[in-house]
């Protein structure tokens, strides 16, 4: 029984611009959270907990079955694996079973594509050729290249050397393969496209941006990588107005990384995947069209090896429309989603998007750095798909061996295990 100064169980978060009341997602900083027994049987399927620095209690403090920790550049990929290594169910914390499973995922996020270069190893690799080749497109006016070669010629010096993609990969291959050896799980992620994000402009040591060694891979990655952490750590505050940047525009160039160059290590990372007969956390921000068909032209090439031994996890629904999920999802028998309030609560086309997805396609994510926060967002999140889909929500141990309609956490958990084939 709750007094009007507790949360209650269904408590709402602000989002009622956007949805229909009986659409609303929980608040998942003031809800409620269920009996231990009913945490356990969720698994976070997409979380960044080695963005930041965390303790050992914080992890042991995780109420779920487990979590899937995403690698994103070169410099997390060995944080993640030390990360599997020291949390995952083969070690032991204080003498017992570790209460919180690890999924480890390596892979490299199209937000940091431009630093790579897919040059063949008998080819040169000419720093100049390589950024304008994926930031000035053939396609612009004249005007435009001419103001974009400007702004490239103004920070080209800043800009790391790029590296090559192919070694990155063999060291990839190699960490998944050490992690099926010993008995655990693994993925590839967070990899994917993304047409929306743009270049941030390098650190310059004549603003007093940084001291010195500003052109390296390492400060690169973090320029862009506290970007989004700068606005969590500020929504944890509950500082809406602290969470966004002040001077966007002017920190941030007009460069995308093109999209040819993104599918190119993209592909390269799919086709990893499919090597180690590993699943795939996939990214997908305004590249419907083109992360469609990259699927259909990798299932294509590759057949029934690549639907019967990878799975592929749109992360937080990746701002597809309805239309397209439900006709993609009966296209793929091995296409799943993962909605996450971090995400998918921004659009009021996710509701309908998850009421028109196959029943055993559905899994459910936080998608956060602070490790404090995945039980409560992946809860929220799993209270949301219920809420849309009309299905009940377990709270007890008696509710999970309830008679009748199976209940939202039952399916999950289900779907879970499908999806990693446990």
């Amino acid at each position: 029984m709750c007094t009007e100064d507790e949360p209650t169980p269904m408590a709402r978060g602000p989002h009622r611009q956007l949805f229909q009341e009986e659409d609303e997602p929980p608040d998942w900083r003031t809800m409620l959270l269920p009996a231990p027994a009913v945490l356990k049987l969720l698994f976070d399927a997409h979380c960044h907990p080695t963005d930041l620095p965390f303790s050992q209690q914080q992890v042991q403090d995780v109420g779920l079955g487990g979590l899937s920790a995403m690698a994103t550049r070169v410099h997390d990929q060995a944080l993640v694996e030390s990360f599997g290594e020291t949390y995952g169910k083969e070690r032991q914390i204080d003498g017992s079973d570790a209460s919180t499973d690890v999924v480890v995922c390596f892979g490299y996020h199209p937000w940091f594509s431009h630093l790579f270069s897919v040059n063949s190893p008998e080819e040169s690799v000419n720093k100049q050729q390589h950024y304008e080749s994926i930031f000035i497109p053939s396609s612009l006016a004249p005007s435009k290249k001419d103001e974009y070669r400007q702004i490239l010629s103004e920070i080209i010096d800043l800009l790391p050397e790029p590296v090559r993609l192919g070694p990155l990969l063999g060291n990839m291959r190699q960490r998944i393969r050490k992690a099926l050896a010993r008995g655990r799980k693994v993925m590839v992620g967070e990899v994917g496209l993304d047409r929306s994000f743009r270049i941030p402009y390098p650190p310059n040591p004549a603003r007093n941006d940084m001291a010195s060694n500003t052109n390296t891979v390492e400060v690169a990655e973090n320029r862009i990588a506290t970007g989004g952490l700068e606005q969590e750590l500020a929504e944890k505050e509950n500082d809406p107005t602290a969470a966004k940047p002040k001077t966007r525009t002017k920190t941030l160039t007009p460069f995308t990384t093109s999209t040819a160059h993104q599918l190119q290590v993209l592909e390269l990372q799919f086709q990893v995947a499919l090597e180690c007969g590993v699943n795939v956390s996939l990214h997908s921000v305004k590249a419907q069209g083109e992360t469609i068909k990259f699927l259909r032209d990798f299932k294509k090439a590759h057949g029934a090896p690549f639907e019967d031994s990878v799975n592929v996890d749109l992360h937080s629904c990746g701002g597809w429309s309805v239309e397209s999920w439900a006709s993609e999802s009966k296209f793929f028998k091995n296409l799943y989603t993962s909605p996450s309030l971090a995400i998918s609560s921004r659009t009021s086309v996710t509701p309908h998007l998850i009421r028109k997805s196959d029943p055993t396609r559905l899994l459910v994510e936080s998608d956060t750095h602070l490790i404090d926060d995945t039980t409560r967002r992946t809860w929220a999140a799993a209270v949301w798909i219920a809420q849309c889909r009309g299905w009940r929500v377990e709270w007890t141990e008696e509710d999970l061996d309830r008679a009748g309609e199976e209940g939202v956490v039952m399916r999950l958990h289900r779907n879970w295990k499908a999806f990693i084939r446990i």
